[in-house]
């Protein structure tokens, strides 16, 4: 029968390591590769073994498996034993499931993944002394190490903990170099624009300029939102102006002139500025 052809072929265990940027298999006779299209894609073919990227935190339906291997399996359909699980960081084992389209038969075969943390952002658009926090999506304790640089500290700086600040007006590209227990190293990338409006949207504040009294509040709001974006409100001093880091509602508190931000993270994990002067008297 085809299938128990193919399993003499597959053997029983196929190992998988799936990686941000490059999936990998120990035998020629699988390829796995997803896309971070409107549809992920996993495909299974003869041969090769490459791909893209497999999110920490996502479920495995998130992606489709794809059957292309035109002698072997045309008359086989594959799909996940569990769709529902959650990919996480490190090694695990997944099932797919083999069946013959003619004789019903089926078969499962165990797929180890590793799974790999990413960043929050892969652009950032920030304004010269506001400052973003990077976050690597998927840490676990167990690595050994996270090393964040800048290729250009006159332009934007990052600290130990991954908190982005822009200096001066350019672009540059922080790293974030994560070495594992077994040695392997990871370098995550993220892209900063300091100085730069991203043009791709028309996200904007109800006001860019403000003039309040000592304790009078304001709500400041964002025309033409983004549904399934984030946005956090930060002020740079606290001592002139607070603000509410949720919901953007600003408190006047002493005398003078201050900034407040709001850092918003789009679906594309693009994160972008937006600011407002403000005067208080």
């Amino acid at each position: 029968m085809k299938i128990k052809y193919l399993l003499s072929l597959l053997l029983t265990t196929i190992f998988l390591t799936v990686t941000t940027g490059t999936a990998y298999a120990q035998n020629n006779n699988i390829e796995v590769i997803s896309t971070t299209d409107d549809n992920n894609i996993i495909v299974i073919q003869d041969d090769k073994a490459y791909g893209d990227t497999i999110y920490v935190g996502q479920s495995l339906k998130d992606y489709s498996i794809v059957n292309v291997s035109k002698d072997l399996l045309d008359d086989v359909t594959v799909r996940w034993e569990n769709p529902d699980y959650q990919i996480r960081e490190g090694q695990q084992v997944v099932n797919l499931i083999y069946r013959d389209k003619t004789t019903n038969e089926k078969i499962v075969f165990s797929v180890l993944i590793n799974g790999t943390p990413y960043l929050s952002a892969d652009k950032i658009y920030l304004q010269p002394n506001i400052y973003y926090n990077l976050n690597i999506i998927g840490k676990s304790s167990f690595d050994q190490d996270y090393q964040w640089s800048s290729e250009d500290e006159e332009i934007a700086r990052v600290d130990r903990y991954g908190n982005v600040t822009g200096v001066s007006k350019g672009v540059t590209t922080i790293h974030c170099k994560i070495t594992f227990l077994d040695g392997t190293v990871k370098d995550l990338t993220s892209l900063v624009f300091v100085g730069y409006e991203d043009k791709d949207n028309d996200l904007s504040l109800n006001m860019d300029k403000l003039i309040l009294r000592s304790n009078e509040e304001f709500n400041l709001n964002i025309y033409n939102k983004i549904p399934g974006s984030d946005y956090v409100w930060h002020t740079k001093d606290n001592s002139i102006v607070e603000i509410n880091h949720m919901n953007g509602m600003v408190i006047a508190r002493g005398e003078g002139e201050t900034t407040v931000s709001c850092l918003v993270t789009l679906p594309d994990k693009t994160v972008i500025t937006l600011e407002c002067d403000i005067l208080v008297y």
